[in-house]
């Protein structure tokens, strides 16, 4: 089982919502030892702008047009993430309270 682990506290490791889903998953894998995490931390990934590029390039992959330099690569960079999405069975998102 693949297991999307989304990390958007910006306390890092001092994070309480980080330690409690770090449990919940460890939990998780001491019951099912064939889950694999990917961690998604909003505050080290290198997210793309949502900027004039990128939703260019959104509105021309949806109408299947020829994209410019720059919105191919913001749109390869989206697609990278959204199939960390698409991967995944199950997403465990900890949020700051």
């Amino acid at each position: 089982m693949k297991l999307l682990e989304i990390q958007s506290s910006p306390r890092g490791e001092s994070s309480d919502s980080i330690t409690l889903t770090k449990s919940f998953i460890e939990a998780c894998k001491s019951d099912n030892d064939s889950i694999v995490v990917d961690t998604l931390n909003v505050w080290h990934e290198s997210l793309p702008e949502f900027d004039y590029a990128a939703i260019g390039a959104k509105y021309k992959a949806v109408k299947h047009e020829t994209m410019t330099e720059a919105e191919s690569k913001v749109w390869e960079r989206i697609q990278s993430l959204i199939h960390r999405f698409q991967n995944a069975d199950r997403i465990v998102l900890g949020t700051p309270m």
